[in-house]
């Protein structure tokens, strides 16, 4: 949608902003104005923010005057927006600041996913916005445990009670590249099906009302477009992960493999596991997981006890599964397996 790109290109966040949407997710290629566009808004309308990276790591390279996440905004707007000490431990303030680099006004703060549980007893009632940046981790990085459900306790401790006061709640704005389509933060809230929907159809918006919820899929970026001809991209396979990564914008690392439809009077229930549930093949070695439970097999929660039960008396299915003899309903069924027998943390 033109809507949502300024007059050069870029993406026009005022215009996601005034959906008053509470959880937006923008997902988009390299250098196409998410994060440069939220900050900047965020100052121009006096709106207090929390911007947030996944680790602690990230954060502290963000510390430094010369390497702050406004440097290239400062230098566009004639600002001066410095971080500064807040005097606490895993968190730091963004400052307006005079040509002294004295501070004068606080208009943010900064933290890390992977800290914010050390961030208790602090009044946040003055943040309007928070600012997840890079919220799908890269394929090299370390990924937070339990990611969405961490994001889902910090927004508490900054949101409060706020809409039993008659107040707005605190919007966010989740930023991505389109590294990994199966990440924590898409499965929590079970928006991967949707996600990858949109990814492949090409579909720029969806808005989830009862959920409070939007997709935004920036897949027709002018900016996108226009950085095929920078020299960076004329020396890149246009089939390379990188370039459907950063330009195409497309989940480079997503498996369709083994996804099909099954009729399940063909299957056995074995057991369900979480939100997914296992079947056998009546008459061969096969078998489909869906989201469709039936009759009574052994369940097991997801909880450390019951996730090490289901390894350790189903590990044989994930040698089954490597020899594709495991077939899957949807994506998501399929990184929610995955997920189970390697990323759960026991």
């Amino acid at each position: 949608m033109k809507s949502f790109y300024d007059e050069r290109g870029f993406l026009n966040a005022r215009a996601l902003l005034k959906y008053g949407i509470a959880f937006n997710y923008i997902w988009g290629g390299r250098g196409t104005g998410k994060t440069y566009g939220f900050l900047k808004l965020c100052i121009e309308h006096n709106l207090k923010f929390i911007y947030m990276r996944s680790l602690e790591s990230q954060m502290k390279m963000s510390k430094r005057p010369e390497m702050t996440i406004y440097k290239r905004i400062n230098k566009d707007m004639g600002w001066n927006i410095i971080p500064g000490s807040l005097g606490i431990d895993n968190i730091y303030g963004m400052y307006k600041a005079d040509e002294d680099n004295a501070l004068i006004e606080l208009v943010g703060y900064c933290v890390s996913l992977s800290t914010c549980a050390n961030v208790r007893g602090i009044d946040f009632s003055d943040v309007d916005v928070i600012i997840y940046d890079e919220f799908i981790p890269k394929p090299t990085e370390r990924n937070v445990t339990q990611a969405g459900f961490t994001f889902n306790e910090f927004y508490e401790t900054v949101n409060r009670n706020r809409e039993l006061l008659g107040e707005k709640p605190v919007q966010c704005f989740l930023l991505t590249n389109s590294n990994r389509l199966e990440c924590d933060m898409f499965m929590y809230k079970k928006l991967m099906n949707k996600v990858s929907e949109m990814s492949l159809n090409k579909q720029s918006i969806s808005i989830l009302r009862e959920k409070n919820i939007a997709l935004f899929n920036l897949c027709d970026s002018p900016i996108s477009d226009e950085k095929k001809d920078t020299v960076l991209y004329q020396s890149e396979d246009e089939n390379s992960d990188f370039y459907a990564m950063s330009l195409k914008n497309e989940f480079y690392n997503a498996d369709y493999s083994g996804i099909v439809s099954r009729k399940l009077k063909e299957y056995i229930p074995i057991c369900d596991v979480g939100e997914i549930s296992i079947y056998e093949h009546k008459s061969k070695c096969l078998y489909y997981i869906t989201s469709h439970s039936s009759g009574s097999p052994e369940k097991y929660d997801v909880t450390t006890r019951d996730i090490k039960a289901f390894r350790r008396n189903y590990i044989w299915l994930y040698e089954y599964y490597l020899d594709k003899l495991v077939e899957f309903e949807n994506i998501s069924i399929k990184a929610m397996f995955e997920y189970y027998f390697r990323e759960f943390k026991i």
